[in-house]
């Protein structure tokens, strides 16, 4: 076994001592060493093809259950989906370290490979069902292969569930393919992409959203003041800064709220907004009374920054203050560390606006969850995110598509992603405060949509009928 094998089969154990002894960048070479190593051998090997009549009618689902990030929730989403839709199945935890932080012990009780480490071993009594749901992103697909065995796959109809954001899918991760006998995704954004790289089935399983939140975990709480409308920003130091782009949204609060209002309101007519900050809104800023927002009698604005792991990239945070001045940054609210769910859907539900300037994404989910909670968004007007937003329901703001000038692993460069325009983000910033109108309607619309369209039951069904035709192959 090489060096690389081992550092990364450590496990979740010593998970804090590697980010800290090894840096990410070298992890993520050391991981995309292995999988390219092991995706030669992977196919020429093959696998035998499926046979439904041998194995019960189920699905054996893949993934990282107990994580705290998108990928965590993901699998989630898919066991929730299963359990919706009536279909039999088991859980194997998997994760590859570092893997993020893995605090979630919702679906805990019913995962099979009890250590829930990578390299618990299970047998194949363990995971009866003839289909598995594979829900590892491609970059890591190999991996999960190498740690289930051939054995898991011989025989069975492997689906992939993967998420991507960008339009030109990484050539070093195509052997995945090779792994599949269909791909499912979040976003018919990601299956067009990917469908032009197989002719293998992909089918589009949008992320559905059922929430908790905590009482207990309100503004107070939080150490966040009670009286102003806060937006919010929330991006994880595990993924990559650049694509949330959370430097576009703390310029676009500079812009509505921190510059003069006379240069502030320039910058609205030069950037031909006009339409969003009408003339009453223009008095509204003027006179500097907040209108909208969850509450009333509010004297004043805030960011809230909400950094995600933020042990795995200490300068972040730096980064993102270094664009105001000590006194710009006195209503910035920085929140460093992993939160449990409900704890993080309790704080996106307390704030009055949620702000994702992303350059690009699969499917948007906290965006998603934002709405179902009845916050309104601000948000890129591209990717994933634009087959459950338009502008009756949250604030879209324009891009245009730029090429990357260097590589942002795993995004290269010349791969194109959007660039928002951050006026039109400030703009829409000043319309949900001093709006009331304006806030009260895309806060209804938001809620009542997301509690319509992404509810289980509709895509439980599509799941559950697709199952049911596999499974008759």
């Amino acid at each position: 076994m090489s060096l690389e094998s081992i550092i990364l089969k450590l496990g979740e154990g010593l998970r804090p001592v590697i980010t800290k002894v090894v840096p990410m960048k070298l992890l993520s070479r050391m991981k995309a060493s292995v999988v390219n190593k092991a995706s030669a051998n992977v196919a020429a090997e093959g696998f035998l093809p499926y046979e439904p009549k041998s194995f019960p009618y189920g699905v054996n689902l893949v993934g990282n259950i107990k994580g705290d990030n998108g990928l965590g929730q993901s699998a989630r989403i898919a066991a929730k989906l299963l359990k919706t839709g009536d279909v039999p199945y088991v859980i194997r935890d998997f994760f590859v370290p570092p893997g993020g932080s893995r605090t979630n012990t919702e679906y805990a009780s019913e995962v099979i490979n009890e250590d829930g480490k990578n390299g618990g071993k299970v047998s194949q009594d363990q995971m009866p069902y003839g289909i598995n749901l594979i829900d590892v992103n491609a970059s890591e697909f190999t991996l999960a292969y190498m740690n289930m065995g051939k054995e898991m796959w011989d025989r069975h109809y492997n689906i992939g569930f993967w998420a991507w954001e960008v339009e030109d899918f990484p050539e070093e991760w195509l052997p995945a393919f090779n792994l599949v006998d269909e791909v499912w995704t979040p976003s018919e954004f990601v299956s067009n992409v990917l469908r032009k790289y197989t002719d293998k089935p992909v089918m589009t399983v949008p992320h559905c959203i059922e929430l908790k939140t905590d009482s207990n975990c309100d503004r107070k709480y939080f150490g966040l003041p009670e009286d102003k409308f806060l937006f919010m920003v929330s991006f994880s130091s595990g993924s990559v800064m650049e694509r949330k782009n959370p430097l576009a949204a703390i310029k676009a609060f500079k812009e509505a709220f921190l510059l003069n209002s006379k240069e502030s309101l320039e910058n609205v007519s030069s950037d031909g907004v006009g339409n969003i900050i009408d003339s009453q809104i223009r008095e509204a800023i003027k006179e500097g009374t907040v209108l909208g927002g969850k509450k009333s009698g509010y004297n004043g604005v805030g960011l809230v920054i909400k950094i995600s792991e933020p042990e795995l990239s200490e300068k972040d945070a730096d980064i993102l203050a270094s664009i105001l001045t000590p006194e710009e940054q006195e209503n910035v609210y920085i929140i460093k560390g992993t939160s449990g769910k409900e704890e993080m859907n309790s704080l996106v539900e307390c704030v009055d606006a949620y702000v994702s300037l992303h350059r690009a994404e699969g499917f948007g989910l906290v965006m998603g969850e934002a709405m179902y909670l009845g916050t309104p968004c601000i948000a890129t007007n591209w990717s994933g995110n634009v087959e459950f937003m338009n502008p009756s329901v949250a604030c879209m703001v324009d891009a245009k598509l730029i090429e990357l000038d260097r590589d942002l692993d795993p995004f290269k460069k010349g791969y194109k992603w959007a660039d928002a325009n951050v006026s039109t983000a400030a703009a829409y910033m000043k319309k949900l405060v001093y709006d009331k109108d304006y806030y009260d309607r895309i806060k209804k619309g938001a809620y009542e949509y997301a509690r319509t369209h992404l509810a289980y039951e509709n895509v439980a069904k599509k799941v559950k009928g697709r199952l049911d035709e596999i499974s008759k192959e």
